[in-house]
């Protein structure tokens, strides 16, 4: 291998790489969706305390038919981060 060949032949492989790196959607992947999610800026956090103030009643999680509702998400998870600061 040449000095001026080698670059391309590393060029290649990490193309080919980046290649195998990628994933393949499945047979009932929905063609008209992404395959990569891009990463949110915030955490579900900040997301669920914004969405605490514009909608306190609306509901965040429905488990076995109980709501709870952004508010009240927010507030619990506040109580407990204050229980464990104190800790």
């Amino acid at each position: 291998m040449t000095k001026q060949s080698a670059p391309l032949a590393d060029s290649a492989a990490a193309h080919t790489a980046a290649q195998a790196a990628q994933p393949v959607p499945g047979p009932c992947w929905p063609a008209h969706l992404p395959v990569h999610l891009s990463l949110p800026q915030t955490n579900l956090f900040v997301n669920a305390r914004v969405s605490a103030e514009r909608y306190p009643d609306k509901p965040f999680a429905i488990f076995y038919g109980a709501a709870l509702s952004f508010g009240r998400f927010v507030q619990e998870a506040e109580w407990i981060a204050g229980y464990m600061q104190e800790r």
